[in-house]
């Protein structure tokens, strides 16, 4: 999928898992882009200290 970022200053990308049986499960921010490449980059060191 391809889609046009342009105009937009930030995305979040959020998962939910709604199963069958009706608990839903959040997944939380699995991708993050800002215009900002610092923002950006500071995005990826947190993710990167919360995995450790």
């Amino acid at each position: 999928m391809q889609t046009a970022i342009s105009n937009a200053k930030e995305i979040q990308f959020i998962a939910t898992v709604i199963r069958a049986n009706g608990t839903i499960e959040e997944l939380g921010v699995i991708d993050y882009w800002h215009k900002n490449p610092i923002k950006r980059f500071i995005w990826k060191i947190k993710r990167f200290l919360e995995r450790k």
